[in-house]
């Protein structure tokens, strides 16, 4: 069973989120399109019907990653936003990150094989 749902690992969420990270990072807006598509991964999904608003996650995300929001991030992280401190602690081992996503798709699928969603299968 364990090596079934192994098989159905599903890193469009991520893979977006990286992205819309990279893009307000350097200080841009997203395209509508990538925040919707962001939006409908199944785990952001879930998170925005049931918990927050799409506009709940995008200010934070602009806080946390955009360079003209860093007053607005610096008192976000004195006060303990937590939402902010994780996307900053997050965005911080990219790398790390990565590399699980990796070793995990690996393990799942075989050396040089996709779970077929990626974040840039269409144009956004």
């Amino acid at each position: 069973m364990a090596k079934e749902r192994e098989n159905h690992l599903d890193f469009s969420g991520v893979e977006a989120f990286w992205k819309v990270g990279s893009i307000l990072s350097e200080d841009k807006e997203p395209e509508k399109e990538l925040w919707d598509y962001l939006f409908e991964t199944p785990g952001y999904a879930v998170l925005t019907v049931s918990e927050f608003t799409p506009d709940f996650f995008m200010e934070k995300w602009r806080v946390a990653f955009k360079p003209d929001y860093k007053k607005e991030r610096e008192k976000a992280l004195n006060r303990g936003d937590r939402f902010v401190e994780h996307f900053v602690k997050v965005w911080d081992n990219k790398t790390e990150l990565e590399a699980y996503q990796q070793e995990r798709r690996k393990r799942a699928f075989g050396k040089g094989q996709t779970n077929g969603r990626r974040v840039f299968a269409r144009e956004v």
